[in-house]
């Protein structure tokens, strides 16, 4: 466990896993080989080489990580963007207002919420789920056919992805959404 009140932090090379704080500061992670715990009250949130779970949150600032083994991911930030690369589980990831990107693998159910802010997901050509996606002012693009299961339209969409399976819940108060 590492932690300051008012300061940046770096944890590197951890074989097991880490929790770390700081109250005002960036946060950086790197080659823990198990899950992370990471909260910044104001400052960016930089997490790479992740062999595990990940929960990050910061009050005020942009949070990026990078998994390399399979672990539930919650990432959230009040103010900033999110950036998530392969990840390979679940994921709940919410920004109060800021573009949310996130690529990976949805063997979980995935929950991608923003207030104010554009939402784009990748997933693998083959990739099956239900999606559930709403935007309040924006449009959707999907790359990926859909069997619409009752609503298709501009703000909204409901269907299957190839044969289906995990629930991916997209949503944007004022953005747009893309899939690919």
């Amino acid at each position: 466990e590492a932690n300051t009140g008012s300061g940046n932090l770096q944890v590197r090379d951890i074989g097991d896993g880490v929790r770390a704080h700081t109250g005002s500061g960036n946060l950086a992670l790197s080659g823990v080989k198990g899950s992370a715990f990471a909260r910044t009250g104001s400052g960016d949130i930089r997490a790479s080489n992740i062999a595990g779970g990940f929960d990050g949150q910061t009050g005020s600032g942009h949070l990026v990580l990078e998994q390399t083994a399979p672990g539930a991911v919650r990432a959230e930030t009040g103010s900033g963007g999110l950036e998530l690369r392969n990840v390979r589980g679940s994921l709940q990831a919410q920004a109060g207002s800021g573009d949310i990107k996130a690529e990976g693998e949805a063997t979980g159910g995935w929950v991608v919420h923003t207030g104010s802010g554009s939402v784009e997901l990748r997933f693998p050509q083959n990739a099956s789920f239900d999606l559930n996606a709403h935007t309040g002012s924006g449009s959707i693009n999907l790359s990926h056919p859909v069997t619409v299961q009752g609503t298709i339209g501009r703000k909204e969409v409901r269907g299957k992805v190839g044969s289906g399976g995990v629930p991916v819940e997209v949503q944007t108060g004022s953005g747009d959404i893309r899939i690919d």
